[in-house]
């Protein structure tokens, strides 16, 4: 849970969480992995050419191409270490968090760079899903767009997982506050 992201009110819980759809985390990734394994592919060739550099510096050949290339392969396998936590980073931490009264937008810009936007249920306008493609329409993921009174911006989740059942959640999440509010004599209309 995303509690530790989130200031909550004392009679506030969290309903529910949005992130992106792991179908979108796992084509991000899949690159990152063929990347791991294609020097992997062209060994023979890269120790070949290696010991033979190693033989014009009169080095030994065998210790020197393999070691070479073990190292220079341990260093690629960690730069694309780090490229998978960052995508990984991205991905856990760019979350929606829904409440009984606000909606959370917790978006990670990079690794050391997080905004998080804030907005009260009652200042919903408007809930828009876009779901964009086959793959989207099969596996059930899309945009969520949620406009908000007296704010200059939409607030956008892309790429969420089930954002119709997410925009059903939002609308009777919103509809509760405007009851209670209604029923304690309170003018949501502004």
């Amino acid at each position: 849970m995303a509690d530790y992201l989130v200031d909550l009110g004392e009679n506030e819980h969290i309903v529910a969480e949005v992130r992106r759809h792991m179908f979108v985390f796992y084509t991000r990734i899949t690159g990152v992995v063929f990347l791991i394994f294609l020097p992997l592919v062209f060994t023979a060739p890269i120790v070949q050419f290696l010991n033979g550099r190693f033989l014009e510096t009169g080095l030994s050949a065998q210790a020197g191409g393999g070691a070479f290339f073990t190292f220079l392969y341990l260093l690629w396998f960690l730069v694309l270490f780090v490229v998978f936590f960052f995508q990984w980073t991205d991905y856990y931490l760019d979350v929606w968090v829904l409440t009984t009264e606000r909606i959370f937008d917790v978006e990670q810009r990079g690794a050391f760079n997080r905004q998080i936007s804030v907005f009260r249920l009652e200042q919903i306008q408007d809930v828009t899903v876009e779901v964009s493609g086959v793959l989207a329409t099969f596996l059930k993921y899309g945009d969520i767009h949620i406009h908000t009174a007296g704010e200059a911006k939409d607030f956008i989740i892309r790429d969420a997982a089930d954002p119709l059942y997410i925009k059903k959640v939002i609308m009777e999440e919103h509809g509760k506050v405007i009851r209670a509010r209604t029923d304690q004599g309170v003018d949501v209309s502004e």
